[in-house]
């Protein structure tokens, strides 16, 4: 029974202790549990962590790119910051003097600008009396007979009409049914009897359209040049007024010049109807290669039998009155002259045709009795004037 007793108390005891122990048990299974939670949530928390930490350093790796970027860009504006700093401070005081010169400049513009209208009022003044001197002179130009070589092609028909006047004058009207050279000598005749050279000096006058200066001549009429002589223009222009007369329809006639750097002259060119070409110079009395020439004689004695010598000039060279009067009273005659040949009075003429070869060897003979080689010629007709750079090219048109 002892041993009951004892196995019983044993029993007690073991169960309470069992007791305790399942007690324990299930305080630390319930600690567990709650542990094994709150691992799960933080190994839960640590993944995310580990990925978060994991995107934070992909972002500190960009950011520290863009850094370095940043950083370089930020050294290059700085770099540009302090040389706009410096030019700005040049800037700065080139404003400071430009600022004290403008208001200078201000005050300078107060007074021109009163100066300006001051010479408003005087060139309105100006303006006016500058066109009444524009409209004095257009009526002096007139006056003067003052025209350029565009202009007296317009007026060449009013001078033939002045030169039918001078053949009914000097009875030159039988001249129309003659031969075109008997023309051309009886017209120099006429011209190295009664005609005097007169150089004149160009006229200078301002293009009031272009605003240029452009040169005149004074192109005298027929009947004054008869009267008074003129220059090379003025007596071509005579003969060509007179001959258009006597010329037949289908003829042409031409002023015709030449020009180099420093000089010029004019004579006439007259294209007959068998189309015989003529240059006729009446300053030279000459055309096509033959002169007319005053012949002077000097007498050595008083007898009736006395010698008799004679040297030649040209007719211009000597006044008309003077010439007449030598003409008139035995001491000088009028000759035709053949330098070629070096004959006197011969009864033959050098025929030149108006073709090219015939025209650009009859301009070129003119030109050697100048001695130029010409930079510029022209010929000036009814239908205008005209410039050309040559005589090939004068030819051309002409043909």
């Amino acid at each position: 029974m002892k041993a009951i007793a004892v196995l019983s108390t044993i029993i007690v005891v073991l169960s309470i202790a069992f007791y305790g122990v399942y007690e324990e048990y299930t305080s630390l299974q319930r600690k567990y549990f709650d542990l094994y939670s709150s691992y799960t949530q933080l190994y839960s928390n640590y993944v995310s962590m580990e990925y978060s930490y994991t995107q934070i350093l992909n972002s500190m790796a960009n950011l520290s790119r863009e850094y370095r970027a940043v950083s370089s860009s930020y050294r290059s504006l700085y770099v540009s910051w302090t040389s706009i700093t410096r030019a700005y401070s040049v800037l700065s005081f080139s404003y400071s003097v430009l600022s004290q010169r403008y208001e200078e400049l201000e005050h300078e513009y107060t007074v021109l600008r009163r100066s300006y209208e001051l010479l408003e009022e005087k060139y309105l003044t100006l303006e006016t009396d500058y066109t009444k001197l524009i409209e004095l002179v257009q009526r002096l130009r007139k006056l003067m007979y003052l025209y350029t070589y565009d202009e007296i092609a317009l007026f060449l028909d009013k001078f033939v009409e002045i030169g039918r006047e001078i053949v009914d004058e000097l009875n030159l009207s039988f001249l129309g049914e003659k031969d075109p050279v008997v023309k051309v000598k009886y017209m120099l005749y006429i011209t190295a009897y009664y005609l005097d050279y007169n150089y004149e000096e160009p006229y200078y006058s301002i293009d009031t359209v272009l605003m240029t200066i452009r040169e005149e001549q004074q192109w005298l009429p027929p009947n004054y040049t008869l009267e008074r002589g003129g220059d090379c223009e003025d007596l071509s222009l005579f003969i060509y007024s007179v001959l258009k007369n006597l010329a037949s329809r289908d003829a042409e006639l031409y002023l015709i010049a030449w020009y180099t750097e420093t000089e010029g002259h004019m004579a006439l060119l007259y294209i007959a109807s068998n189309k015989e070409a003529f240059l006729i110079d009446p300053v030279l009395s000459w055309y096509n290669d033959l002169y007319l020439l005053l012949k002077l004689y000097v007498y050595n004695g008083s007898s009736p039998t006395q010698e008799k010598y004679y040297y030649s000039v040209l007719p211009m060279s000597i006044n008309s009155y003077f010439r007449r009067y030598l003409i008139k009273y035995g001491f000088a005659e009028l000759e035709w002259y053949d330098p070629i040949e070096k004959k006197w009075n011969p009864d033959y003429y050098y025929s030149f045709k108006a073709d090219k070869n015939g025209l650009t060897k009859l301009i070129n003979d003119w030109l050697k009795q100048w001695n130029v080689k010409p930079v510029k010629l022209r010929i000036v007709g009814t239908y205008g004037s005209y410039l050309f750079n040559s005589v090939e090219e004068l030819v051309e048109y002409l043909t």
